[in-house]
């Protein structure tokens, strides 16, 4: 068997501030990580660390860029099972998705899902509408809710999902660093 990750954080951006202050939520950015130490972590954000826009489809990591000068933004690391195939499936996807370039921010997704109005637009999407709806399509949670009506804290509450570590993210970038030491 293999793992997906689901990493939420709430950094010190404008935005998240503001997602932050609108609705009390402990997290406010959701990614994808093929493995535990999320050296890679896929997800809809800003594509430059110093500013927001342009934003779209990115390969972050918690050791460099934007997450790496959050150290202090609390975290969340979160896991579910899935097969050796599906998690070579993903990693394709994810690769291609990057390679095309076509894939957008959903400016209006995270707006229209605080007011809990459900909306798909081909090639757009915001961070916890992706990360629901892979999870959705490898069928580790039920589509009972549009994936576009996820928020980050939405998959704090999901059983289907089980809490790795949380803290701050200079802790988890340390505990990569001392255990790449010890290896």
């Amino acid at each position: 068997m293999a793992s997906i990750y689901v990493l939420l954080i709430r950094s010190n951006t404008f935005f998240s501030r503001m997602i932050h202050m609108a609705t009390g939520a402990e997290y406010t950015h959701a990614a994808i990580s093929l493995d535990s130490t999320c050296s890679k972590v896929y997800s809809f954000s800003r594509k430059y660390t110093h500013i927001p826009l342009p934003a779209g489809f990115v390969s972050e990591s918690v050791y460099r860029g934007l997450m790496y000068k959050c150290r202090k933004a609390p975290f969340a690391l979160y896991r579910a099972e899935i097969s050796e195939e599906q998690h070579r499936r993903l990693e394709q996807r994810f690769e291609n998705m990057l390679a095309l370039g076509k894939f957008h921010y959903s400016l209006s997704g995270p707006f229209l899902c605080f007011f809990g109005i459900q909306r798909k637009r081909s090639y757009h999407y915001f961070c916890s509408q992706f990360v629901a709806e892979v999870l959705q399509e490898l069928g580790i949670i039920s589509a009972k809710k549009p994936a576009s009506l996820y928020q980050p804290a939405d998959f704090t509450l999901l059983s289907e999902l089980e809490l790795c570590r949380q803290g701050n993210l200079g802790e988890l970038q340390s505990r990569h660093n001392r255990l790449s030491v010890q290896l």
